[in-house]
């Protein structure tokens, strides 16, 4: 894994996830090329979380877009100097929002 950290290389946040791309027309088709393989990999371990029961049935891929989505969403605020805040800050407002987020897709103890 890189040690890359955005909030340590801002610019290369903004030319991975800031600049306009190519729209993606056919998602599944853009699955299947190799930089994708990141998102595939979560995309499992998603499915491997529903099988087993630890997270709520529902389609994998949109799960794994609201998980990168949301923290794609954090970070972007914090790069573009929306959230007030300073790193340790930063770093506990995220990590409480990705805990929300993961409770909310676990499977209840209820059902």
């Amino acid at each position: 894994m890189s040690s890359w950290r955005s909030d340590s290389e801002p610019k290369y946040f903004e030319v991975a996830f800031l600049n306009a791309g190519a729209k993606i027309e056919w998602l599944s088709k853009e699955l299947a090329h190799p930089m994708w393989d990141v998102f595939r990999a979560a995309i499992a371990q998603i499915e491997m979380g529903m099988e087993r029961g630890e997270l709520r049935r529902d389609d994998p891929i949109s799960t794994a877009i609201l998980i990168w989505a949301t923290a794609h969403g954090l970070v972007t605020l914090y790069r573009i100097d929306r959230t007030a805040a300073y790193p340790k800050q930063f770093r506990e407002i995220y990590r409480g929002s990705m805990d929300r987020l993961f409770q909310g897709l676990r499977v209840s103890e209820a059902t």
